[in-house]
């Protein structure tokens, strides 16, 4: 004797399995679809915040400290004017009086390095009197908490 699974009229087994698949599929591809908009929302928010604090730390800091900005945005220029190549036309046009500029600033150099050997600050007394500035600097920043001196490496020349 021979036994038939019971069967819906128009369906068969197969095919309901099928359907419970592509629904369940389907329910959880929108799960994912929700979790990800909430992650990619959560996401936009926390840069736009992080982005608003760094602006107004930023614009806060420039505030206190115009000059060190003023600095800043120099050797930013430096840096940069230094990366890029010189086009055609600033060889053409600008070619002697960059030489000029160049030869001058040699000199001013070379005059204030024999000036500062006279006086007797080296590279070595720089260095000390630099890291001497920035923890003054750090213990002015941090009022409450004392800056304590690093140790400073001293530059060693062979004999």
């Amino acid at each position: 004797m021979t036994t038939r699974a019971k069967t819906t009229p128009g369906k068969t087994p197969g095919k309901t399995r099928s359907t419970g698949a592509a629904t369940t599929a389907a329910a959880r591809l929108r799960n994912a679809s929700t979790r990800l908009r909430e992650s990619a929302t959560s996401a936009r928010i926390a840069a736009s915040d992080a982005y608003a604090t760094a602006r107004d730390r930023t614009g806060e800091t420039i505030r206190q400290n115009p000059f060190s900005a003023i600095l800043g945005g120099i050797a930013i220029g430096a840096l940069l004017g230094a990366l890029v190549p010189r086009s055609r036309g600033e060889k053409t046009y600008l070619g002697k009086i960059g030489a000029k500029v160049n030869d001058s600033a040699r000199k001013a150099d070379a005059a204030g390095r024999e000036k500062l050997g006279e006086i007797g600050l080296n590279s070595d007394n720089a260095t000390a009197a630099v890291g001497d500035m920035i923890d003054r600097a750090a213990s002015a920043i941090a009022p409450g908490e004392k800056a304590q001196p690093k140790a400073r490496r001293t530059r060693r020349t062979d004999a």
